[in-house]
């Protein structure tokens, strides 16, 4: 089940009017809680016929809540990655990069990113404005 996000480009630039940092929280706010993984249940070394019994029981259990949690993972990362995409679409707007020559874009935009996205999406911002004021 994939679930549609809410907000678009223009949605958002209406929103936060040019304010990258809200923005970011914005988007961020909006993002899903990632779930939780099941615990997987172990056999202990010193064990009988019931202990056996009761690890067959749990671990059918297990990889039951495990397909589970599988496909919500993938739903929570298809949901968040779209999120996503409108933010950097919007940063890349704010910054000026859909200004520059198409066949430029991409290599500045991999220059910001790759400098700042350790540190966020602001610094990847800020880096991006840098970039593009020298053309």
């Amino acid at each position: 089940m994939t679930r549609e996000i809410d907000i678009d480009l223009k949605k958002l630039q209406e929103i936060c009017g040019g304010d990258v940092q809200k923005a970011i929280d914005t988007i961020k706010a909006k993002e899903l809680e990632w779930p939780k993984s099941p615990k997987k249940p172990y056999l202990k070394n010193q064990h009988n016929a019931t202990d056996v019994f009761e690890y067959a029981k749990e671990l059918s259990n297990y990889e039951k809540d495990k397909k589970i949690y599988d496909l919500g993972l993938k739903d929570v990362q298809e949901y968040n990655n779209k999120l996503e995409c409108v933010l950097v679409e919007y940063i890349q707007e704010e910054a000026g990069l859909n200004n520059l020559p198409k066949d430029k874009r991409s290599k500045v935009w991999n220059l910001a990113w790759e400098r700042g996205h350790a540190s966020g999406f602001y610094e990847v911002y800020q880096n991006l404005v840098d970039l593009v004021d020298l053309f």
